[in-house]
C-alpha cells in the first residue's frame, strides 16, 4: 500500500498531508502536476510558444506518472487534475494503481474535472453541492498548525470583528455597513483587504461611497499567514464573505474555528455543511440584517473547544476521510500491509 498525492504545489498544504499520511499509516508521496513553479520556470513557460510549453509540461508528467508506476504506488488522488488528462489515469490504472480525485474547489470554477469522473474508482469533495449535485463523498476540509494549548480565551480576545480577503463582489458593500454597525457599538474590527492594484481599486470604484471608505485599508502585498493566523486568535469573530460559485468552508474558515473564534458567514449552507459538534460556533451572515447578524454573534462564547471539536477540525479527521475514500488501511510499520478490496 502506497499513495501518491498528485496536485498542484499550494502553499505546502500537499507536502504536509503526505507527510501526515506517512504518520498516520499509510506511506504517502506528493507529486506536483507542474514540472516547476518557480517564478523564472513559469515566466519560461509564458515566453515560448505554446506547442513548446505543452511539450514540456507533456514530458514532466509522462516522467512522472511512470515513476508512480515504478515506485510501487497503488493508489493515487488526484486534485486539482490541472493537467493530468483522461490517458494519464487510464496509464496508471492500467499499471494497477487505483485512482480518485478530491475537489479542493467547486466544479463552477473547475468544470473541466466533471469528465474525469467515469474513470475514477472515488470522487470526494469539500463542496456539498457539487456531492449532492454528482454524488461525491462529502469530505469538509481542516485546520493546521493550531495548537490548542494556544486559544485564548473571550476576554483576552482585543479584536471583536475580523476579515481577511480580496476586495470583490458586494463585500465592499458588506464590510463597510459592518464598520458602522462596529463604530455605532464601540466594537474593534480589523479588517485585511486584498487588491491586486490599489490605483486600479480608486479607479474602479471612485464614486462608491462604500467601497471607498475602505481604500486607506487596501493592500496590494498578500498578508503573511502567521500574520493571519494571529490575529485570528486574537479575535472573538471572524468574517466570511464565500464566493458565489461555491458553497464548501474554505481552510481559512476552519482554521478560524480552530483558533477559537466564532465565524460569521454569508454561507446559508455553512451550518448543514459542518458538524453539529461546532454548530453553536457559527452564524449566518444576513445582508439584510448585518447588525443583528453582528449582535449574535458577538454574543456567542469564543475561546478554546472541546476536544472533539479539535478533532473536527483536524488534519487527522480529514485523512482519515480521505482513508476511508480510498479503501486505505492504516498500519504499522510492523503489520504487514493490507488493502481493502472494492
Amino acid at each position: 500500500m502506497k499513495l501518491a498525492i498528485i496536485s498542484l504545489s499550494t502553499f505546502g498544504y500537499f507536502e504536509r498531508m503526505a507527510a501526515a499520511a506517512s504518520s498516520m499509516g499509510v506511506p504517502t508521496e506528493f507529486f506536483d502536476e507542474r514540472p516547476s513553479n518557480t517564478f523564472w520556470t513559469k515566466a519560461f513557460l509564458r515566453l515560448i510558444p505554446k506547442s513548446v510549453a505543452r511539450s514540456f509540461v507533456r514530458r514532466h508528467i509522462n516522467a512522472q506518472r511512470q515513476a508512480i508506476v515504478e515506485s510501487g504506488f497503488t493508489h493515487a488522488l488526484i486534485v486539482f487534475a490541472e493537467v493530468y488528462s483522461a490517458e494519464d489515469i487510464q496509464f496508471l490504472q492500467a499499471a494497477g494503481v487505483r485512482v480518485s480525485r478530491y475537489t479542493w474547489d467547486s466544479t463552477q470554477n473547475r468544470s473541466s474535472v466533471i469528465e474525469l469522473d467515469r474513470h475514477m474508482d472515488a470522487v470526494g469533495s469539500f463542496d456539498p453541492e457539487d456531492c449532492e449535485k454528482f454524488g461525491y463523498a462529502y469530505i469538509p476540509l481542516y485546520s493546521e498548525g493550531v495548537s490548542p494549548a494556544d486559544v485564548i480565551p473571550a476576554d483576552q480576545r482585543a479584536v471583536d470583528f475580523y476579515f481577511c480577503g480580496t476586495v470583490h463582489t458586494d463585500r465592499a458593500a458588506i464590510l463597510s455597513a459592518m464598520q458602522h454597525v462596529a463604530t455605532e457599538n464601540a466594537w474593534k474590527v480589523r479588517w485585511q483587504l486584498f487588491f491586486h492594484s490599489r490605483p486600479v481599486y480608486f479607479l474602479q470604484n471612485f464614486g462608491n461611497k462604500a467601497a471607498m471608505s475602505l481604500f486607506d485599508q487596501v493592500s496590494s502585498a498578500p498578508f503573511p499567514h502567521a500574520e493571519t493566523l494571529q490575529l485570528s486568535r486574537q479575535s472573538k469573530v471572524v468574517v466570511d464573505i464565500h464566493h458565489a460559485k461555491q458553497s464548501g468552508l474554505t481552510m481559512r474558515s476552519f482554521e478560524a474555528l480552530a483558533q477559537g473564534a466564532v465565524l460569521l458567514t454569508t454561507n446559508e449552507l455553512a451550518l448543514s455543511a459542518i458538524n453539529p459538534v461546532l454548530a453553536d460556533r457559527v452564524v449566518l451572515l444576513d445582508r439584510d440584517n448585518i447588525a443583528g447578524s453582528m449582535l449574535a454573534a458577538i454574543e456567542r462564547p469564543s475561546g478554546p473547544l472541546a476536544d472533539e471539536q479539535y478533532y473536527d477540525l483536524s488534519l487527522e479527521r480529514f485523512l482519515e476521510q480521505i482513508f476511508s475514500l480510498l479503501k486505505l488501511r492504516p498500519v504499522n510499520d510492523d503489520i504487514e500491509i493490507a488493502i481493502e478490496a472494492g
